[in-house]
């Protein structure tokens, strides 16, 4: 159950980052969802599991995210992808790479 809310939240944070690309908008993201976790799982006795894996996710997704884009560049320079040469379709493509494979890789795994 915590780990398809986790999934969930975490989809909406990168895809919050995809939109905007503005780092103010990644700490007032983070804060807006650690704010609602704490206060649905405060009952519960798992806020600090939940937010930690959420923070670690959040690092793991936008560590994959430069790596995604680095290796999509790479790819649309070495055979020449127009597509791939676009730095605002790379960016948009490398958040989404990275935002599924952050979900299974620390959420649904």
């Amino acid at each position: 159950m915590f780990e398809i809310l986790g999934a969930i939240l975490l989809a909406g944070v990168i895809v919050a980052l995809a939109a905007t690309g503005v780092v103010a908008s990644i700490f007032a993201v983070i804060a807006i969802v650690c704010v609602v976790l704490a206060g649905i799982c405060m009952f519960l006795g798992a806020a600090f599991v939940i937010m930690f894996r959420l923070a670690i996710a959040v690092l793991v997704a936008l560590f994959l995210k430069w790596l995604f884009s680095r290796a999509l560049v790479f790819l649309g320079e070495r055979f020449t992808i127009r597509a791939l040469m676009d730095g605002a379709q790379v960016s948009r493509v490398s958040w989404i790479l990275a935002a599924v494979t952050t979900g299974y890789l620390c959420f649904l795994r």
